[in-house]
């Protein structure tokens, strides 16, 4: 027997119980980001203006190779010649087979959402007009104790983007898989997540592109690859900055993936499997960070 009366017990982690406040004088918020930014379009859009070999461009094959399909040595010599001996092989292998069998089939979709900040909150104002959601973000407990929202201002403008490495390459890895091409599925499974990294990279390009914040980092070009040292940051649910995979569905309202294959489960989890979301800053002081 429940007593409808009784509240939920809430389980309790070691973690929970070290929770303290942070004192509002010791949170250091980051300048202001001043410069005016007018987007292209409002709302949803599905981005296209690319071709495949751009997108393999991307691809961080050298982060591949080591962490994805395992081949390293503590041996340099042999770690090199694995590298030209079967990585960039293989590599080459599947590019061609992605394309000649058309089993990369990218999907690409950003958009620009008007907010307004409350602290912690950004009001997502999905019509344009009125509130339709509402993201909240955790604030560090390290210093400078900042949280994702303080790189917005109180009225501004949310990139949001998702890319999936597509349906096909999804059920070709799951067929693998069944016929126990277990060494043939990892190479594929590393391939399609990598893509699915590109994929972001390019888009978030293409959005400071757009904003025009590439002036005197790097080129407004994605033949230009940049990984790193430009301006602002995406973040993905799920990691320390915005934890909820929940706010995943935020993501599926604006952007309506759906229409394209793109699912979410109960768990907030996407399908395809090689499928990444995220919500964007343009500000200069944007870093990843623990809480």
């Amino acid at each position: 027997f429940v007593d409808p009366n009784m509240k939920e017990a809430k389980e309790v982690s070691p973690n929970d119980k070290e929770k303290k406040e942070i004192d509002p004088s010791a949170i250091e918020l980051p300048k202001p980001y001043t410069k005016k930014l007018t987007p292209p379009f409002w709302g949803k859009k599905e981005f296209t203006n690319f071709d495949v070999d751009t997108v393999f461009a991307w691809v961080n094959v050298k982060g591949m190779y080591t962490r994805s399909w395992g081949y390293k040595s503590k041996d340099k010599k042999k770690a090199k010649d694995l590298i030209k001996e079967e990585a960039e092989p293989n590599f080459l292998r599947l590019k061609n087979k992605f394309i000649k069998e058309g089993l990369f089939d990218p999907v690409v979709l950003y958009g620009y959402f008007p907010i307004t900040k409350e602290g912690e909150q950004l009001h997502i104002l999905g019509d344009g007009k009125n509130i339709t959601h509402t993201l909240e973000f955790p604030r560090g407990k390290n210093p400078p104790h900042r949280a994702l929202s303080d790189y917005y201002n109180k009225e501004d403008i949310l990139p949001v983007t998702l890319v999936s490495a597509g349906q096909k390459l999804d059920e070709y890895e799951k067929k693998l898989y069944n016929n126990g091409e277990l060494k043939e599925y990892y190479l594929v499974h590393g391939l399609a997540t990598e893509l699915a990294e590109a994929l972001a990279e390019l888009i978030h390009k293409q959005i400071r592109i757009e904003l025009g914040v590439t002036q005197g980092k790097e080129e407004p070009d994605l033949k230009e690859i940049k990984l790193s040292h430009y301006q602002g940051k995406r973040y993905s649910f799920g990691y320390a900055a915005c934890p909820e995979l929940a706010d995943n569905q935020v993501i599926f309202d604006l952007l309506k993936p759906e229409a394209h294959g793109i699912t979410l489960t109960e768990t907030f989890l996407m399908v395809p499997e090689c499928t990444t979301s995220a919500v964007v800053t343009v500000h200069p002081e944007a870093v990843y960070y623990t809480t």
